[in-house]
């Protein structure tokens, strides 16, 4: 009897135990993200992105609460060397970086040191600033939202040795941009301004930003492997892999490695390194209930709150710093490029779940955007965005130009030749660049459709009713006035090209006309002025496409030096003209071009420095 009862026990042992591991099974297989992919099937779908795709190499962790749902990755820390990516190596996150400057500014703020809604000015040394053009008072909450009204600064953001390295003060002297917009209207992404935040941390605590940083949120929360300063000297173990790992810009070209050795000198802007577990640990902390970094539950509620919005809907666009992205979940986050790394942290605090993916290609979009995606789904996933009402051609159609750009200055002319138009096709519907569909919600919120995916934009007026197309980190401004000076840049480069072609055309008639006149064109002076003008046009281009952190001191110095030669020499041959048409011997029709060329010449160079949008 004993033995059958032991016999019984043991099969019922056993059921019980097969029935537990059948509901954990079947427990586990019912825990899914919001895009209504189980937890199993992360790594399946991981393998599927990754296949027939060429990159140099991915991180990533998936985390639900403090489980880490997912570790892993693939490719080269360096392909030369054939140096595989694991858990130990590190990346540059870029301006995802920026997120450990907006936590530290809600520390402060917890602690009663700074107001998010007081002047700035409060904060600074006196007379700071050299370029503002509003009076306006610019707040925290403004250089979060990247609302100071500060065009793209036109001077580099890197130095190229290490011993060139500015303190952060010097920097943000060194590279202040032109304020070009009112505070607090129109969304202009920053890294000066998100700089100046850490700048202000430093002021308010006494400790260098990079310190503080370390001290008060890589330290707390065990992130032993990240870096903040620019020079990685704050972590041993990071400066030491740093070396490991080389930067590259493109599937195509993951052969070839960029140059790394360039330093951020504007470095709370994105200069962090580190391993993506470390960057996953961070955003296990902002899921938290009770996120370890703040004193006050209420502290991290109000960071996560919205701070701008889209239109008049509510809907926010920036969380004090932190960027929603609308997938089938309102995620909040941020990405990053630099040089040869991208970078993203996404994460969902209703159901708790986010990650982190880092990667050494600039502007890789396969894992940093497609990964989110996978966990959180696609806009048109979301019930709030389904309405399907096309948008009304008159609240959007115009002409704009993007706001974060070189508005004034010597840049300015590659913003006019961006200026871009909204349209009507011929059915009445709207017609946009990049945007196949265009629907409008109530509250001004826009669906914007281009190639099978989506995007949420608002619609928005400034305080003068210039019409804003909200993109998230930027806005389209209306150009208004700005159509006239478009014109003129067209003349400009007309004037431009025509010089050239006058000019070869005098060469070649030189070169075969044995008895050619010793002034063979009255166009001559023009001609030679349009085409050193056109250089620098090409020169500055140049520049802007190379070099898309701006250009340096000396190479600004250069361009406004041969501008300004470009400007006399018109004149002169202006004025030349002038004096040769009032004499007797001058050639009426033809002086009267020349001078008239001259003149529009030099007013295209006036124009295109000195006005603003």
């Amino acid at each position: 009897m004993k033995g059958i009862k032991r016999i019984i026990s043991l099969l019922t042992a056993a059921v019980i135990t097969l029935s537990g591991l059948s509901v954990s099974a079947f427990a586990e297989e019912e825990r899914i993200f919001p895009s209504g992919v189980a937890f199993g099937e992360i790594e399946q779908k991981i393998e599927e992105l990754a296949a027939d795709k060429e990159y140099a190499s991915y991180r990533t962790v998936i985390f639900s609460g403090d489980e880490i749902v997912y570790s892993g990755g693939d490719g080269y820390a360096d392909w030369g060397a054939k140096i595989p990516a694991d858990e130990n190596t590190v990346y540059e996150w870029g301006s995802t970086s920026k997120l450990f400057v907006w936590v530290s500014v809600m520390q402060l703020y917890e602690q009663g040191k700074i107001d998010l809604n007081a002047d700035i000015r409060t904060y600074l040394p006196e007379n700071f600033f050299k370029r503002l053009k509003y009076d306006d008072p610019i707040t925290m909450l403004d250089l979060m939202n990247h609302q100071g009204g500060w065009q793209e600064s036109t001077y580099s953001i890197e130095a190229d040795r290490e011993k060139d390295i500015k303190t952060l003060e010097e920097a943000l002297r060194y590279i202040e941009p032109e304020q070009v917009f009112r505070p607090g209207e129109i969304t202009s992404y920053s890294n000066w301004g998100a700089a100046l935040a850490g700048y202000i941390v430093e002021r308010v605590s006494g400790e260098k930003c990079s310190d503080y940083v370390m001290n008060h949120i890589f330290k707390p929360l065990g992130m032993d492997k990240s870096s903040f300063a620019p020079d990685h000297r704050d972590n041993p173990f990071v400066r030491d892999r740093w070396e490991k790992i080389r930067g590259y810009s493109s599937a195509d070209e993951i052969k070839v490695p960029l140059k790394k050795d360039m330093y951020i000198q504007i470095y709370p802007a994105g200069s962090a390194v580190g391993t993506a577990l470390d960057l996953a640990k961070f955003g296990q902390a902002l899921i938290a209930d009770n996120c370890p970094l703040f004193e006050k539950q209420e502290t991290a509620e109000l960071m996560f709150s919205g701070s701008s919005f889209f239109g008049d809907s509510g809907l926010a666009n920036s969380s004090h710093g932190f960027w929603n992205t609308y997938y089938a979940a309102r995620t909040l986050g941020h990405g990053g490029n630099t040089a040869g790394f991208s970078a993203n942290l996404v994460f969902d605090r209703r159901s708790k779940t986010g990650c982190a993916v880092v990667t050494n290609q600039y502007g890789e979009t396969t894992f940093c955007s497609g990964i989110p995606t996978i966990l959180f789904g696609k806009v048109t996933d979301n019930p709030a965005f389904a309405i399907d009402s096309a948008a009304d051609p008159d609240s959007i159609c115009g002409k704009y130009y993007i706001s974060r750009d070189h508005i004034e200055g010597l840049m300015k002319f590659g913003s006019l030749m961006r200026i871009s138009e909204i349209g009507r096709e011929k059915d009445g519907s709207v017609k946009m660049e990049r945007a196949v569909g265009v629907k409008e919600l109530p509250g001004g919120i826009l669906v914007l459709e281009a190639e099978g995916e989506y995007r949420i934009a608002g619609l928005s007026k400034t305080s003068d009713g210039r019409k804003l197309i909200q993109y998230g980190v930027m806005d389209l401004v209306e150009a208004g006035k700005k159509t006239a000076e478009h014109a003129i840049m067209i003349m400009y480069i007309v004037i431009c090209v025509t010089g050239y072609c006058f000019i070869m055309s005098v060469w070649i008639r030189k070169i075969t006309v044995k008895r050619a006149k010793k002034n063979p064109s009255v166009n001559i002076t023009v001609s030679s002025a349009a085409a050193v003008i056109s250089f620098i046009c090409c020169f500055a281009l140049l520049i802007m496409f190379s070099r898309g952190n701006g250009i340096t001191n000396a190479q600004n110095n250069i361009c406004s030096a041969v501008q300004t030669l470009c400007l006399g020499t018109y004149s002169a041959s202006a004025v030349i003209s002038l004096k040769k048409l009032l004499s007797k011997g001058g050639g009426k029709i033809a002086d009267t071009l020349h001078i008239l060329a001259s003149a529009a010449a030099a007013a295209s160079v006036v124009v295109l420095d000195l006005c603003s949008f």
